[in-house]
């Protein structure tokens, strides 16, 4: 197994494991590589820091042997070959593509109000201001405040921007 820096097209890096070299080629021109940040199937290697082993066949007398917690390997992530594997990175791929869609139309189609947001939402909801759909930031407990008093409300997992 070698795992591989990545990037996609529009820049998010991530690590991913195949088999070989090869693997990683068939499966990116086949377009079964994904980036799991957006979803691009435009993948190609990132420039990658090469991982030396430093360890040779003769033991140096001066260096300390090893102990038995450094002998023991990392676990891995599950290989992309694996079809589990393959389908959560597809999940999550479209989980993030729909997550940037929510944040597309929210933005088109609400106000927005920043930290006054359990303001704004708590005046709309007792009549003191005209209902207008907003969005913006809340502490965890100005939110807890807004469901004690029956506000209607979502919480939105809020992405960053595919154009930076």
């Amino acid at each position: 197994m070698i795992v591989f820096d990545l990037r996609c097209s529009a820049g998010h890096r991530f690590e991913a494991w195949f088999r070989d070299s090869d693997t990683f080629t068939a499966q990116a021109a086949a377009g079964e590589v994904g980036c799991p940040v957006c979803g691009d199937q435009k993948v190609e290697k990132a420039l990658m820091a090469p991982r030396l082993n430093l360890r040779s066949h003769a033991r140096d007398e001066a260096a300390p042997a090893p102990t038995a917690a450094a002998e023991v390997p990392p676990a891995q992530p599950p290989a992309p070959a694996d079809p589990a594997a393959e389908r959560l990175m597809a999940v999550q791929g479209e989980v993030m593509k729909r997550l940037r869609e929510i944040r597309r139309e929210v933005e088109a189609n609400c106000d927005f109000v920043g930290d006054r947001f359990a303001d704004e939402a708590r005046s709309m909801h007792l009549g003191e201001t005209p209902a207008r759909p907003i969005y913006g930031q809340t502490t965890e407990a100005e939110a807890e405040s807004l469901r004690e008093d029956g506000v209607p409300f979502a919480a939105i997992p809020w992405l960053p921007r595919e154009d930076g």
